[in-house]
């Protein structure tokens, strides 16, 4: 009786070992209600230059795990949907439930409410902030996504340093930003 006694805790440790190098969770679709199943999920190192470090896809209950060679650094876990990235930073260990909506490329009851304008001298350059709020009241609810969802308008000569992004609550998230040459030869 003693020997399976000890078996016990030693089975315990194990797993528990295994879970600490891990970072599992769960997509779920807000559009459809349901469990977002064959998603690609990408695990990213973030203190190494966002390098990827593993992949896998969600299964039919929208689950998945991903192995952690750095238990100790923390991670970007992105779920693609439809095209679109939803990002959630993680750690070992973690179990993270992921949404994700369908994607449109227009959406209806997607409008822009509010925008400051900061702006300060640097040197001889001017730096202008521009924070935009956007709100998405789709039914269901959608993304909109297409290849130029937002535009911006700036002067000829002017610069993007950098986009941030993100929801209610959530910490910014670099997005990319492209200049597109417009017909009168100024730039969006």
């Amino acid at each position: 009786m003693k020997m399976l006694f000890f078996a016990v805790p030693l089975a315990f440790i194990a797993v528990g070992a295994v879970g600490a190098n891990t970072i599992t969770g769960t997509v779920r679709n807000q559009s459809r209600g349901e469990p977002a199943a064959g998603d690609e999920v990408i695990l990213v190192g973030l203190d190494r230059g966002m390098q990827e470090e593993a992949r896998a896809k969600t299964d039919a209950q929208g689950a998945f795990a991903l192995s952690v060679q750095y238990p100790d650094k923390p991670y970007l876990v992105r779920v693609v949907h439809q095209g679109v990235s939803y990002d959630q930073q993680a750690s070992a260990g973690n179990a993270l439930s992921i949404q994700v909506f369908d994607a449109a490329r227009r959406v209806r009851g997607l409008t822009g409410s509010i925008e400051i304008l900061r702006a300060a001298t640097n040197g001889n350059s001017l730096h202008v902030s521009d924070l935009v709020e956007l709100k998405n009241e789709s039914r269901p609810p959608l993304t909109q996504a297409s290849q130029r969802t937002f535009e911006v308008y700036l002067p000829a000569n002017a610069k993007i340093d950098s986009v941030l992004a993100a929801g209610l609550g959530e910490t910014g998230v670099v997005i990319s930003a492209a200049a597109v040459p417009t017909s009168r030869d100024t730039t969006r």
